[in-house]
Formats: C-alpha cells, structure tokens, sequence
C-alpha cells in the first residue's frame, strides 16, 4: 500500500506528491502447538496509520527543504504468512486485498 503525500515548500505553497511511500508493519507471533501438533493463529491488524508528515525526498518532492503533508492511503493491500520450524520455512503464502 502507498500512501502519497501534498508537497509543501517551506513557503507554504503545495504541489501533488511525485511518489508513495510504502506503508509496512511486521510481526511475530510464537505458536505452542496442542494435541497432534495442532494450533490456531488468530490475527487481527489495525487501521494503518501513516506519518502525518515525512521528509520531502522520502515524499517525492522536488527536494530535501520540502515536507510531505496530507497523506492519502491507497493501493492493493497485502498480508503474507511465513511459517518456520526448525530454523526452514516450511509454508509461506501472500493474500491481496
């Protein structure tokens, strides 16, 4: 998910954003098996939160002395399980939103 940002001149004067900055979060949980190495993985994400300003590069804008300002998220989103045991991933998918 990107979320882009209004450039903003140290003059205060805005121009839309050239680029999107990822939006990313990362996790882990440990899983203690049950009986016949079953388990159950419940997760549930919150709402994301973007910066509610970033560096002018970092927002894409024409250079370093601007701001990013009034982010806007959009774009697919997406989670991916990872499953390891032993050190080996052992199952991996993503799902898109």
């Amino acid at each position: 998910m990107l979320r882009p940002y209004t450039c903003q001149n140290p003059g205060g004067n805005v121009a839309p954003g050239q680029k999107g900055v990822p939006v990313t979060s990362e996790g882990s949980q440990q899983l203690s098996t049950t009986k016949n190495g079953r388990a159950t993985l419940n997760v549930t994400a919150g709402p994301l939160v973007p910066d509610e300003t970033v560096g002018g590069k970092t927002a894409g804008c024409p250079n370093g002395k601007w701001t990013g300002i009034n982010p806007v998220l959009n774009g697919p989103i997406s989670a991916t399980l990872t499953i390891v045991q032993g050190g080996h991933v052992i199952y991996t998918e993503t799902i898109s939103l």
